[in-house]
């Protein structure tokens, strides 16, 4: 997939992705209005969980940079779809885009499955259970592919157990936005394309 063929459809990605991530958030308080629980309600400012919120990104900075190196297995599947459609969907982005995006990611998808989905689970039920469905949705709304909904919800796990251990929502937030950000920039701007024939090679590899 081309970066023309990416933009076709709709232009403006930008806008879109803002739309759609800051609108999560949106729904997180709609629901927290319609069912009485605030998803803000274990989240407060604290300039040490701002700094654990970012130190925490390191595992799953370390999961991604396994992924840009898999030359097989399922994570290689991963590395395949960010090559043929996140590179040529946001190549084109100043940073300034991606930290934009980033934040309101980590703002709006923390608000609604860690602050509202967990946190009413929790007051409801088990706290493992609260953090295991609030992980699996997670997954499921970042299905682009199987793999990568697993791999996602062992991340949207990683984030509730954080919100449980450190007692803050700003914690995950931040390490969301973190993560997201330094992913980004680093696999867009610093991490070399792979060759096309290399993506052909393990394109026809999987099948097998």
């Amino acid at each position: 997939m081309s970066s023309e063929e990416v933009k076709t459809p709709l232009r403006d990605w930008f806008l879109m992705g803002c739309i759609v991530e800051g609108g999560l958030g949106g729904v997180a308080l709609a629901l927290g209005w319609f069912f009485d629980f605030s998803p803000f309600e274990n989240l407060s400012w604290n300039f040490t969980d701002l700094l654990l919120g970012i130190f925490v990104t390191t595992p799953m900075l370390g999961l991604f940079w396994l992924t840009l190196h898999s030359k097989s297995g399922p994570l290689s599947e991963i590395r395949l779809f960010s090559e043929n459609y996140l590179r040529p969907l946001f190549e084109s982005w100043s940073v300034w885009k991606l930290a934009v995006l980033s934040i309101l990611a980590g703002i709006g998808e923390e608000l609604l499955f860690r602050g509202f989905i967990q946190g009413i689970l929790d007051g409801t039920t088990d706290t493992f259970l609260a953090v295991a469905f609030s992980g699996l949705l997670f997954g499921c709304f970042h299905m682009v592919t199987p793999v990568y909904a697993i791999v996602t919800a062992c991340i949207g796990w990683y984030l509730g157990w954080l919100w449980i251990w450190s007692g803050n929502l700003l914690v995950p937030i931040v390490a969301h936005a973190a993560y997201d950000f330094i992913a980004l920039v680093y696999f867009l701007k610093f991490h070399p394309p792979m060759p096309m024939t290399d993506m052909d090679t393990e394109s026809h590899a999987d099948d097998f």
